[in-house]
């Protein structure tokens, strides 16, 4: 079973209408168990179900948007946080799916609008894990090292063990790797062994 990233979805979940309300658990299960096609099928039925409950509505759309998103197909993921944007969210939920669009975007290769959608998000939630160090990492790849540099910072401060901030900074500045905080396979069949 995999982790479902829609965690929010759950709390909405709790107060929403009957009908779309167990559409959308139902695409989560599916989603966690790894049934994918069937979850979208299911977030697009509380998409529809939810007309008139734009928060609802929008939920749905990120849901579905991540689930295509996971199975890279990217260009259905922007189409789904997109729509998700133009409903009503709060700002926690509307900086998630500007982060999730973001991502799509890099996927795509489409730079410049990752970046203002990282930047979107940060500006909503700049607490958020993980945005700093994303939109650092393609400030970086357009050398633009100064402004990356000033991102790393700010996810260390949020996120102070980032193995992957840490080694970005340290390569980019060109000192030593951190140490990898992950066990390593003799460590691992060691304590196996025990």
């Amino acid at each position: 079973m995999r982790a479902v990233p829609i965690l929010a979805a759950m709390i909405v979940l709790a107060a929403a209408a009957p009908a779309w309300a167990n559409k959308s658990a139902e695409a989560e299960a599916a989603f966690a168990d790894n049934r994918d096609d069937e979850a979208i099928v299911l977030f697009g039925q509380a998409i529809q179900e939810s007309a008139g409950d734009a928060s609802a509505q929008a939920l749905a759309y990120f849901g579905r948007g991540e689930v295509q998103a996971m199975n890279r197909r990217t260009d259905l993921a922007i189409e789904d946080f997109t729509a998700a944007l133009a409903l009503k969210q709060d700002d926690a939920s509307r900086a998630n799916t500007y982060y999730s669009r973001g991502e799509a975007y890099g996927r795509k290769q489409m730079i410049a609008e990752a970046v203002a959608d990282y930047s979107e998000s940060i500006r909503l939630a700049p607490g958020l894990v993980g945005v700093h160090y994303a939109r650092g990492a393609l400030l970086r790849r357009l050398k633009r090292n100064d402004e990356a540099l000033v991102d790393f910072e700010a996810e260390l401060k949020i996120n102070p063990t980032s193995y992957r901030t840490l080694t970005a900074k340290a390569d980019m500045l060109g000192l030593p790797m951190p140490p990898d905080p992950r066990p390593s396979y003799e460590a691992d069949h060691a304590a196996a062994a025990r």
